[in-house]
């Protein structure tokens, strides 16, 4: 039910014999209790269980039969929501038959505080509500009736903005708070004495120390109505404290109250846990001064009789105890009010002691550390300084003071812009990191008062005080000028550059590049997305060892930074020097976190070093070779001469009548005439020549790596007729010979470098003596075999005459389609007494004599009589032709081709096709170009032949328009057993591609070669593999009869993507070989036995990080690759300790394990699971696996 104003009104009947057992309950049960009235009637919540355990001793007379017939009292009753209610109970008992009939009223005791003072006592209400003390009124219900502002002010962080009056104690404070001041409240109530309390509150991280006087109050008819209370010292705990102790934690702090007329304390439990003490404790004057540390015993009681005699009576001090339970030193906060008598006597001492140790040590930590911060300050060898908001000198490091031109002075105090007068151009960037925002300046020009010009770099940060306020700024400075000057003469010195931007690079700790910026892809030429995630080592050159990358490291690792020189390899292979310096990059706690790698090129400068080299080494006229670097050349090719066996020739040059052009002409004349011959000289020597000059007219070559004297009296012939072609030289025409004398090298005799040059020199003496323009050789014996050379010449143009060359030719076909294509035309001497001689016999000799140019057209000649004699039979095919250099570098040489073309009038240009050496080609690569062009025309195809060996292939690849690249047979005929090789073939064939040249492949000499080229695209082959060179007339019979190997026909070429798969098949099978091998005697050390060092262990392990890879091949890879190489290492140390039958055994599992392994390539390659047994692409020797080269190709 509702009753009045409103409030609500709940009944409850309940029968109370034998038992309490609730009847009836009537009214609105939910709102009042938390709970349906059918949850109390069920017996699912118990109306006892729900009330206060506190007040049994109300409850056990109201619910006996025999007692209280009627009356009021106030129940504390737990709400279904968990907050304690205060519920006004009205009763009545009635007695029938036996029977005992409760009949309970229930009304929430808040909602009737509406005016229980009435009266004089609502005076009594104003009073309270208007006085300066702290005081408040509650009623018998113990609700707050009244309060003054004081006390409400005090109370105001515990009711959320919500109004005191009309609440209880529960509806504020922590139960347990509340428990105590209710047992308090009951007490004054049902005894009507008054009593005082001391408690401490403690609630959301505060606390409140109450000391409060308990009072009863009574109405106009003597009955109790409520209690009045009279409170001191309700204050929170004082806030800075806190902000010492640090955020989150409160300072430990109670209450006490000292009589002083008797000198006996009360104090609270918190107090007593700060001094250490326990109730025993003798608790008055003595025993607290006794506490105080005997450092500050006196001091404090002095200032104690200080405060109880002085008229305002505050304690407020600051002192360090002695705990009394374990003798440790604290810091308390003490703060008290004296009360007096209306006389003015001393009554009571009130107030708070608190626990500051914490905030007095991190004071002191903070004193120690300011200290620290001005020692660091002034001592710092940076520029370093500490300002106010005004600009003001706080600290200044003594280098600061040196930057700024003030050492030694003190400057704390005085303004910075009073200070330095031209700074003011600076005040609106110190506004700016007054406002908070940093400023910075990596390079900053400055002018001193005296004139001069410093250059700095400076960093500004604002920094804040304790309250968290704006407090000033802090400088960094760095005088930079010797770096800007050291950089200046920099770029004076190396006048080929300037100043580059650095290339940065940024990489974790597992060495994996996270970040670059620009400056590194325009120097290195990789891209952003090329790089990110790989290692740095992409960057790595050959010209520095692996120790050196070691040092390199550890000195990062020890000292977190290494700066020097390095060679870097760009993405296009090109060298770049670069300085560079790699710095660690550390977190807060000193763990290194990533690498910051800085560089810049430094190219120009070496190139700079190089030119400088170059005028140390070189003759400045005509650029040539200086005295100093001839001998050095000497001595190194003589070296290289010993071990290889070669042979050496040095070629004293002296010009003939010299000096009198020089008188004639004038030296201007001279100097050109002198830079023509060099010129002359140069170009008829090969490139592995040196030409140097002496002095004057007098001019030295060296000629290595000469397989006999006859090249070396070749080079003769050519240096005497170059130099003796006439000159022009402004308008004039210029005639000069020369006169030269060899020497060669090693001799019978040891002899050193200046001997031999000597002996070159004698010769040339000699030859003047004979008639000039002529040479002469030192060494009587080698001169005899020049002159046999001369004889072989005469034979050999003797053989041409007698028809005794002839021509054979091995065919070059398409192994995937079984087609013939071409065949190449190879000379041999059919020679009357010792047979029929490969070319490598007689061509050498006649190698620069005009003698190759008519064997050369006779080659031409007979091969397109052979094609129209094929024509005839029916068959038509294109004959290549091997055309030498000295045959290429004729004028006519096209003219020619034609005349000769011109004599087979049926023969198709079509059908013959030349091939010039790669090393032939680049002697002249414009000539050669304009060659080729020409055949082009003509419908001749070209091919390089032998490509791979030439110097600088890449280079002038572009500029040489020949179709076709025919692969040197040394890559080919090896690939199989050095990957280095196959690497270089597959380059080749990228090349082809880009360059769109059909490439074809010599030395095929093996089913597995076949197989390996048409994987990588390469579909023409020549090589014994495939057929020996034949007669003409057996050609076409030999062709009729031959079939590709069908294991070719259904080759499907690679995507480029998939070579290194191939590559590793390679590796694997090679080391196979090289295990059989060494198994069986044939080699004198075994491969590498240990699986992760090897090659295909180095591969799998990175095919395993690759997320293309597919994990469950690679896995049983890796089984296989692991027993073969344990079954390996068995075999082996069984063949040291002689049981070559057992160690034969272990390589039969051995090579049973690369089958499988090679049935995993296969499957990997074709995208499909291994068949066992496999289709074994690479055979073993031993049992027939893997095919060995067995000849050479011709």
């Amino acid at each position: 039910m509702i009753g009045l104003a409103g409030i609500l009104i709940a009944e409850l009947t309940y029968q109370l014999d034998p038992c309490p057992q609730l009847e009836t309950i009537t009214g609105p049960a939910h709102e009042l209790f938390g709970f349906a009235a059918e949850d109390f009637l069920s017996g699912q919540v118990s109306f006892l269980d729900r009330i206060h355990p506190h007040d049994c001793d109300v409850v056990a007379p109201l619910f006996a039969s025999g007692q209280l017939a009627s009356g009021q009292v106030v129940l504390r009753f737990r709400h279904g929501g968990g907050r304690i209610l205060c519920l006004q109970v009205t009763y009545q008992k009635q007695h029938t038959d036996n029977r005992t009939t409760l009949h309970l009223q229930l009304q929430n005791a808040v909602a009737l505080c509406c005016n229980p003072l009435s009266g004089d006592a609502a005076y009594f209400r104003v009073m309270i509500e208007n006085t300066e003390e702290e005081v408040f009124f509650k009623d018998r219900n113990h609700v707050f009736i009244a309060a003054s502002s004081r006390f409400r002010a005090a109370m105001a962080r515990f009711l959320n903005g919500r109004e005191l009056v009309g609440l209880t104690d529960y509806d504020i404070l922590p139960e347990a708070d509340a428990d105590m001041f209710y047992a308090t409240e009951k007490q004054v109530l049902a005894e009507g004495t008054s009593t005082d309390v001391l408690h401490e509150v403690v609630r959301a991280g505060e606390s409140i120390s109450v000391n409060a006087q308990y009072h009863p109050v009574r109405g106009d008819a003597g009955q109790m109505v409520g209690v009045f209370a009279t409170v001191h010292g309700a204050r929170t705990h004082l806030r800075a404290e806190e902000k010492v102790e640090g955020p989150g934690r409160s300072p430990r702090m109670g209450g006490y109250v000292l009589d002083l007329r008797r000198g006996v304390s009360t104090t609270s439990a918190m107090v007593d846990s700060i001094f250490g003490i326990d109730k025993r404790y003798p608790h008055d004057v003595q025993g607290w001064a006794a506490l105080v540390h005997p450092s500050d015993r006196a001091r404090m009681m002095d200032y104690f009789q200080s405060v109880v005699t002085s008229p305002d009576g505050i304690f407020n001090m600051e002192y360090r105890i002695v705990r009394q339970s374990d003798g440790e030193v604290r810091w308390v906060h003490g703060l008290g009010r004296v009360d007096r008598s209306a006389d003015g006597v001393p009554l009571v001492l009130r107030g708070t002691i608190g626990d500051i140790t914490e905030r007095k040590e991190a004071e002191a930590a903070l004193l120690k550390s300011k200290e620290r911060l001005q020692a660091m300050i002034e001592n710092a060898p940076v520029g370093l300084a500490m300002f106010d908001c005004d600009m003001r000198y706080l600290a200044a490091s003594g280098r600061w003071l040196e930057i700024i031109g003030r050492p030694g002075e003190n400057i704390l105090g005085r303004c910075h812009y009073d200070l330095l007068p031209n700074s003011e151009s600076y005040r609106e960037i110190h506004q700016r990191a007054l406002a908070g925002e940093p400023q910075k300046c990596d390079e900053d020009r400055f002018q001193r008062p005296d004139g001069s010009v410093q250059w700095r770099r400076w960093e500004i940060l604002p920094w804040r005080a304790d309250d968290g306020q704006l407090g000033g700024i802090v400088s960094f400075m760095e005088d930079i000028s010797e770096k800007k000057e050291a950089e200046r003469r920099l770029r004076l010195s190396a006048s080929v550059f300037e100043h580059a931007t650095e290339a940065i690079l940024v990489f974790d700790l597992d060495m994996r590049i996270i970040e670059m910026n620009e400056s590194f892809t325009r120097i290195t030429g990789y891209a952003r997305e090329e790089v990110l995630g790989r290692h740095p080592n992409i960057l790595r050159s050959d010209l520095h060892d692996d120790a050196f990358y070691a040092s390199m490291w550890k000195t990062v690792r020890e000292t977190g930074r290494w700066r020097g020189e390095l060679w870097n390899r760009s993405k296009s292979g090109a060298m770049s020097a670069v300085v560079c310096t790699i710095t660690t990059v550390a977190d807060s706690a000193g763990n290194a976190q990533y690498y910051v790698a800085l560089f810049y090129d430094i190219t120009p400068i070496k190139e700079q070093e190089k030119r400088l080299e170059h005028i140390a080494h070189f003759d400045a006229l005509t650029g040539l070779p200086n005295r100093t670097l001839l001998g050095d050349r000497l001595r190194h090719a003589m070296a290289s001469a010993r071990d290889t066996n070669r042979m050496l020739a040095v070629i004293y040059i002296d010009l003939d009548n010299f000096k009198a052009i020089n008188d004639r002409q004038g030296k201007d004349a001279a100097d050109a005439l002198l830079v023509s011959v060099a010129g002359r000289m140069k170009h008829v020597l090969r490139d592995a020549d040196t030409l140097g000059r002496l002095s004057g007219d007098e001019f030295v070559a060296i000629l290595p790596d000469l397989g006999s004297p006859e090249a070396a009296t070749a080079a003769l012939d050519r240096l005497l007729q170059a130099v003796g072609e006439p000159y022009i030289i402004g308008e004039q025409e210029l005639r000069v010979s020369a006169t030269a004398g060899a020497s060669f090298y090693p001799q019978n005799q040891d002899v050193d470098a200046d001997q031999l040059l000597r002996q070159a020199d004698q010769a040339m003496y000699e030859a003047k003596l004979a008639g000039k323009g002529r040479y002469h050789i030192f060494d009587p014996v080698r001169d005899h075999t020049v002159r046999g050379r001369h004889e072989e010449l005469a034979r050999i143009r003797q053989a041409l005459a007698a028809g005794e060359f002839v021509l054979y030719y091995q065919p070059k076909v398409n192994m995937a389609t079984g087609q013939l294509v071409a065949a190449e035309a190879l000379i041999r001497w059919q020679h009357p007494q010792r047979g029929l001689l490969p070319p490598a016999d007689f061509l050498p000799v006649i190698e620069d004599d005009p003698l190759a140019i008519d064997v050369g057209e006779w080659v031409i000649d007979r091969a397109l009589s052979q094609i129209a004699t094929w024509m005839h039979g029916g068959h038509r095919l294109r004959v290549n032709i091997n055309v030498s250099a000295k045959q290429l570098e004729q004028v006519d040489f096209i003219a020619r081709l034609g005349q000769l073309l011109a004599r087979h009038p049926e023969v198709s240009p079509s059908l013959l096709g030349l091939e010039v050496l790669e090393s032939s080609a680049l002697r002249d690569v414009a000539m050669v170009s304009e060659v080729i062009q020409a055949c082009g025309q003509m419908g001749i195809r070209v091919a390089i032949d032998d490509f791979g060996t030439g110097y600088s292939s890449l280079t002038y690849l572009k500029r040489l328009p020949a179709p076709v690249l025919k692969i040197d047979q040394s890559f080919v005929r090896d690939m199989l057993d050095d990957v280095e090789d196959l690497a270089i073939l597959q380059g080749i064939l990228g090349l082809a591609t880009a360059f769109r040249r059909m490439p074809v492949a010599e030395g095929v000499e093996s089913v597995g070669h076949g197989l390996v080229l048409l994987r990588l695209g390469c579909e023409v082959g020549q090589g014994y593999g495939i057929a020996r060179p034949m007669p003409p007339e057996q050609l076409f019979l030999w062709y009729a009869g031959w079939r590709p190997d069908p294991r070719w026909r259904n080759v499907v070429p690679l995507s480029p993507l998939d070579w290194p798969v191939l590559t590793a098949e390679v590796e694997q099978g090679a080391w196979v070989r090289a295990l059989a091998r060494y198994l069986k005697g044939e080699a004198a050390n075994p491969p590498e036995l240990e699986e992760a060092r090897s090659r295909f262990g180095v591969w799998l392990e990175s095919e395993r990080r690759n997320p293309r890879a597919a994990r469950g091949t690679i896995g049983l890879m890796e089984d296989l690759h692991r027993k073969s190489h344990q079954a390996a290492r068995r075999a082996v140390t069984l063949k040291k300790r002689g049981r070559h039958a057992e160690a034969a055994a272990l390589l039969e599992s051995v090579l049973k394990a690369s089958d499988a392994m090679q049935a995993h390539f296969e499957a990997s390659l074709r995208g499909a699971p291994p068949a066992l047994p496999p289709a074994v692409a690479v055979e073993h020797p031993d049992l027939a696996r893997i095919p060995l080269p067995t000849a050479k190709v011709q």
